[in-house]
């Protein structure tokens, strides 16, 4: 099964953030690129590069997304998924990105903290800790 990560959750792992970390936690750890096959999209790296060097630095933002990378993929994002973003009815265009970026790379279920974002989704979209109760 294919899954997208929304930023959001990941977030939730690289700084700890609590209540949220131990669902999160479970997922990425879940990762076996066969029966869990976890992704996010290119520029969720970069916006978490971003947050975690204001946050921590450079060096533990590097290494966060070297070893993320080692337990996800990464959905490119191109012309046409921009595309099918801004003709999409979301309200946020980063997730109409990722929604489309998911679409594009054959994915089932988007986790996110923030549900109501993804609405207008086809995908199913569960919390972290729906997800966990389901699958895990």
């Amino acid at each position: 099964m294919k899954i997208l990560l929304d930023t959001n959750v990941v977030l939730d792992v690289a700084l700890a953030r609590q209540p949220f970390y131990q669902a999160a936690i479970r997922i990425l750890d879940a990762s076996d690129f066969d029966r869990i096959h976890l992704f996010i999209t290119a520029s969720s790296a970069t916006d978490l590069y971003y947050v975690l060097r204001k946050e921590k630095g450079r060096e533990v933002g590097l290494r966060f997304i070297r070893r993320l990378l080692e337990c996800v993929d990464a959905c490119s994002i191109d012309e046409r998924i921009l595309i099918a973003a801004l003709g999409s009815d979301f309200i946020d265009f980063e997730d109409a990105v990722q929604n489309a970026a998911a679409i594009e790379a054959n994915v089932e279920i988007i986790v996110t903290r923030n549900k109501t974002d993804y609405a207008g989704s086809a995908l199913t979209v569960l919390l972290p800790d729906e997800f966990v109760a389901k699958y895990l």
